[in-house]
């Protein structure tokens, strides 16, 4: 009994058996969509106040095929009544404050059609708030889209300029026999164009060629970057190579 008790307490001490986050219940907001920022941000109008809203578990492209996302989104759900349920995570990005969850019209994943569709692709820096089974339908989403050959995934987006820069894109395999699906992974090159001020932050950033997953990745490496003091504004390239895992 005594090692029972401890064995209680230890559990409830080290909180094992307590829910993830990726399991809390979320909080649920309907609204109509009144304008899509890109293909993975929007913006709600829920009880006449708007909520900023993006999808979990996705990435879209900023820059090259950033368009064509934002315009697949908008087709989806510009407009309509949907059902956002926001996970316990908001993002400060300098406007308004930005809830992150998952999107439903009807009973559609919006994500995953988004995924689907090659407009967008999995992202796992927020996938602590997913559940697993959220996690795996987006894996195997982004398989499908990248069988197909469909929008990010596309012959014409893969190599940057250059005979020497180019891109390898490995598919996702099933990994068991639990069906359960790798991730794709891409290696490659991108080159940045970059504003410098006086004090060494990068103030501008765009990218000259690369993959659209590698060039979200390079935009926020640069924008991250630091250089040293100068007199004088300076323009240049940064080349970021992507090596596999």
């Amino acid at each position: 009994m005594k090692n029972f008790r401890r064995a209680l307490l230890l559990t409830l001490l080290l909180g094992v058996g307590l829910p993830c986050r990726a399991q809390e219940a979320a909080t649920k907001y309907r609204g109509k969509v009144v304008s899509v920022e890109n293909g993975n941000t929007l913006t709600l109008s829920v009880d006449d106040k708007q909520l900023r809203a993006r999808l979990v578990g996705v990435d879209a492209p900023i820059q090259g095929f950033g368009e064509e996302s934002r315009k697949s989104l908008t087709k989806l759900v510009a407009g309509k009544t949907v059902t956002f349920a926001a996970v316990p995570l908001r993002l400060n990005t300098g406007r308004q404050l930005l809830h992150v969850g998952q999107l439903f019209l009807d009973d559609t994943d919006v994500a995953i059609s988004q995924i689907e569709s090659g407009m967008a692709w999995q992202f796992n820096e927020h996938e602590k708030y997913q559940a697993p089974q959220d996690r795996q339908a987006y894996t195997e989403a982004e398989r499908r889209a990248q069988k197909a050959g469909r929008g990010v995934w596309g012959k014409s987006y893969i190599d940057c300029v250059g005979p020497s820069f180019k891109t390898s894109v490995w598919p996702g395999k099933t990994t068991n026999d639990a069906g359960e699906v790798k991730r794709a992974k891409v290696s490659g090159t991108v080159i940045v164009a970059v504003k410098i001020d006086e004090a060494g932050n990068v103030i501008a950033a765009s990218a000259r060629c690369g993959h659209p997953i590698l060039q979200n990745a390079a935009l926020r490496a640069a924008y991250e970057s630091k250089f040293r003091e100068a007199s004088s504004e300076i323009t240049g390239n940064i080349f970021y190579n992507f090596m596999p895992e």
